[in-house]
């Protein structure tokens, strides 16, 4: 499978070039501006590998994607370039801020992290210095305990069965766990089912984050000033 990955040097989207690098039967075209998020640093383990491609590019430049969509012809497209830091939405600086990820242990849940591309953050997370993970997955049909069989033990990781729409249980891991950052990965994200199972994407994809995001605010209004402000 040909798959284009935009903004492959980014956090996420390098762990997950560097998944399907490492797999077998996968070609990655990995798309990336190489802005203040993209480092090819981290993907240093696959850069020679031969099936994996790097472009430099603008997402925003139609010439340049045509250009790649028309020599890599893909059969599938992971659409990860986005701007993402908060504070960059309202002040546009550039720098990431004093505080940034490697200055002390963070802890961060992850939704979702027994899917494809949930699986490939928890690892990533794990085995890099400075992270405690707790995993929280519902396990249906999308979800492989599996994917983290090489992160299990590990003393920085913990995995809860849950479902996001659970506001009791989203509720019991931000208050037990007291994390520092959420990644929200958990959705469902077949076409084909959104039309079979129409409710259940509206379930997941809606209340689900409504669930979550509502557990986010009741932990955030709880902390000290200093930390809340953090």
């Amino acid at each position: 499978m040909r798959v284009i990955v935009t903004g492959g040097a980014g956090f996420i989207g390098s762990a997950v070039c560097r998944d399907l690098v490492g797999r077998g039967g996968f070609e990655v075209l990995n798309i990336d501006k190489l802005t203040y998020a993209g480092n090819l640093a981290s993907l240093k383990s696959v850069e020679d590998a031969a099936n994996y491609r790097f472009m430099k590019a603008d997402i925003r430049d139609a010439e340049a994607m045509w250009a790649a969509f028309e020599d890599f012809r893909p059969d599938w497209v992971m659409h990860l370039a986005a701007e993402s830091h908060v504070d960059r939405s309202i002040t546009g600086a550039r720098e990431w801020p004093a505080t940034g990820l490697g200055r002390r242990r963070m802890r961060v849940i992850v939704t979702g992290g027994a899917g494809f591309i949930g699986s490939a953050v928890c690892r990533d997370l794990i085995r890099r210095d400075g992270f405690d993970v707790l995993n929280i997955d519902k396990l249906t049909y999308a979800g492989n305990l599996a994917s983290l069989k090489s992160v299990e033990d590990a003393a920085n990781y913990r995995f809860m069965k849950a479902d996001i729409c659970d506001a009791e249980a989203m509720w019991e891991a931000f208050e037990s766990f007291q994390p520092d950052c959420v990644m929200h990965l958990a959705a469902e994200s077949h076409v084909d089912r959104s039309i079979t199972a129409a409710r259940e994407f509206i379930d997941t994809n809606v209340t689900g984050t409504f669930v979550l995001l509502e557990a986010a605010r009741r932990y955030w209004m709880g902390l000290g000033s200093d930390k809340a402000e953090a």
